[in-house]
């Protein structure tokens, strides 16, 4: 899925040319090239049509190679996804030649034992994307954040569609076009931290909600809706973007949230003065705190305690004496509903005698799977039943 950010960086009209980037002055031969997205060439006054899959196809191989010949076997097995036809050098040549008609014969040239399509300076979406990229990190570890806001704004703005789209599927594409969105991942989350540092709270909420929509597994931008919500005034959504997050990541990985973005949604239960716009970084703005992109792999399956485990202590020492003498010791609590949340009920006292035993919570990675280690029963309005385990056991 694909996520429109609305970023500065107006295509012209009919043109795939970006407002700021220029075509070669006195190039009258100038093609620009966009991968970013289904194919597309641009001529210097309209837009150059070239028909055909396989042919297509070809070009596209070309790019991904742009400025380093592509041998024939090569470019044929990777276009015909290995499955050349018997007259391949005839065919490829065909398409070639259809190739150089449309882009220029001088452009593509056969050299070394394969093909070869120059690209000059700014002819290439895709690298006209990372380059801006470059630059933007460059503006950011400076200081300078409107600039780097503009130049994130300008590179994600190339962006039409999946990368390599007219080839989704081939083996060869998945490599850069992987690659690509990779850095888009990253330059989104980056446009968004760099629009909080400069106060653009409710800018950040509408893109941030879309982001995170597109990629809800990636935990930085969830980190910056939160801050962005709450620097907002609106303290209730991002502890519900929060739970959100938990949700999903429970669903579908069995996994609780980063130490780093609990630790960000107790600071936003607690209202801590370090969510505030105190200066802490160049121009009167204050950095993101340190979330990863993506969700690691927890030594532990116990989620971070919002607050302390109070009372129970006869049970919490019976329960360590029980830890202490038998492998496996099950704890069973009541809660409000079946999809109230157990945390707790089983999994602060698991947190409690962890020490002793590396104590786990078998809270369901799916919810049809039965818990191993601890359950919570939703409540049935009778009273709490002895659970018979392998170390018995009573009601806590």
């Amino acid at each position: 899925m694909s996520v429109c950010l609305r970023l500065s960086g107006k295509a012209r009209p009919g043109s795939g040319w970006p407002v700021g980037v220029a075509m070669l002055p006195g190039a009258p031969s100038a093609v620009m090239f966009c991968v970013l997205g289904p194919l597309r060439v641009e001529g210097p006054r309209q837009e150059i049509r070239i028909g055909g899959t396989r042919r297509r196809g070809v070009l596209l191989r070309l790019l991904a190679s742009a400025g380093r010949p592509v041998p024939v076997d090569v470019l044929a097995e990777d276009v015909w996804d290995g499955g050349p036809p018997t007259a391949t050098a005839s065919t490829l040549q065909s398409h070639v030649s259809a190739l150089r008609q449309a882009v220029g014969l001088d452009r593509l040239i056969f050299v070394n034992g394969g093909y070869q399509l120059h690209v000059g300076p700014g002819e290439l979406d895709s690298l006209i994307f990372e380059a801006d990229v470059v630059a933007a990190r460059k503006a950011m570890g400076a200081g300078d954040f409107e600039s780097a806001a503009d130049m994130f704004g300008r590179a994600l703005a190339w962006w039409r569609g999946p990368a390599f789209a007219d080839a989704s599927g081939a083996e060869w594409a998945m490599l850069p076009a992987a690659h690509l969105e990779e850095v888009r991942n990253a330059a989104i989350e980056e446009a968004l931290e760099v629009r909080l540092a400069l106060g653009r709270h409710e800018e950040v909420c509408v893109m941030a909600e879309e982001s995170v929509a597109a990629e809800p597994l990636r935990e930085r931008r969830w980190a910056a809706l939160m801050l962005a919500l709450y620097r907002a005034g609106r303290q209730a959504e991002a502890l519900h973007a929060y739970q959100r997050l938990r949700d999903t990541l429970i669903d579908q990985l069995g996994l609780d949230p980063s130490p780093q973005l609990s630790q960000l949604e107790h600071d936003i239960l607690v209202q801590s003065p370090n969510l505030g716009l105190t200066s802490t970084t160049p121009g009167g703005t204050q950095e993101m705190p340190a979330v990863p992109s993506q969700v690691p792999a927890s030594r532990s399956n116990l989620p971070a305690p919002v607050a302390s485990f109070v009372g129970r202590k006869s049970e919490l020492a019976e329960l360590g004496k029980l830890v202490d003498r038998d492998r496996l010791v099950t704890i069973v609590g009541t809660v409000p509903s079946e999809r109230a949340p157990r945390r707790g009920v089983v999994c602060r006292p698991c947190r409690a005698i962890r020490p002793r035993r590396g104590a786990r919570s078998g809270r369901r990675r799916h919810r049809r799977t039965p818990n191993l280690y601890s359950a919570g029963r939703p409540a049935t309005g009778r009273p709490g039943r002895r659970h018979a385990g392998p170390a018995g056991g009573r009601q806590l």
